[in-house]
């Protein structure tokens, strides 16, 4: 019912991001954003699956030593197909039938000791790792709730791996 999501993050990025996670303390974290569709009512008996996207950027605030990493989420909800569960492979041309989508995003403020220095690298690095390791608990929490409320089975996302 969960797709795996990993973080591909070569060990030179994970290293830039250790310097700034180091001396960086997670000061705030919000939901900024959130929308939900359903499309489709489902059987208690259908399978459900996922894709999602997620987008992450990291930059600078007006006050000083202060990052902001975003994310943004994409998730699709569809019936799995059980096409791919048999060997007629007659319903190629179908596609999987959607049964909702939810957009989100949240914004997390750290705070960086003042010795520390970072670059757009770093940044970028950041926000794969310590960013994303961050916001992604609530994320998980958030769509188990949505899909919830919206009356579908509970979707619990699998861990983050790295």
């Amino acid at each position: 019912m969960s797709e795996k999501k990993s973080v591909e993050v070569p060990e030179e990025f994970r290293l830039r991001a250790a310097k700034i996670a180091a001396g960086a303390s997670l000061r705030d974290l919000r939901l900024v954003q959130s929308d939900f569709q359903l499309v489709n009512v489902v059987e208690p008996s259908d399978e459900l699956s996922i894709q999602m996207n997620i987008e992450l950027s990291a930059g600078e605030t007006e006050e000083p030593n202060v990052l902001v990493v975003s994310a943004k989420f994409g998730v699709v909800i569809f019936v799995a197909d059980e096409s791919e569960h048999t060997s007629d492979k007659s319903s190629d041309s179908e596609q999987p039938s959607n049964v909702a989508t939810i957009n989100f995003a949240y914004n997390t403020a750290f705070v960086v000791n003042d010795d520390c220095e970072w670059n757009e690298e770093s940044l970028e690095a950041f926000a794969k790792t310590t960013g994303i390791f961050a916001i992604y608990p609530y994320a998980r929490e958030f769509v188990t709730d949505v899909t919830t409320r919206a009356g579908l089975p509970p979707l619990i996302l699998d861990f983050l791996k790295a």
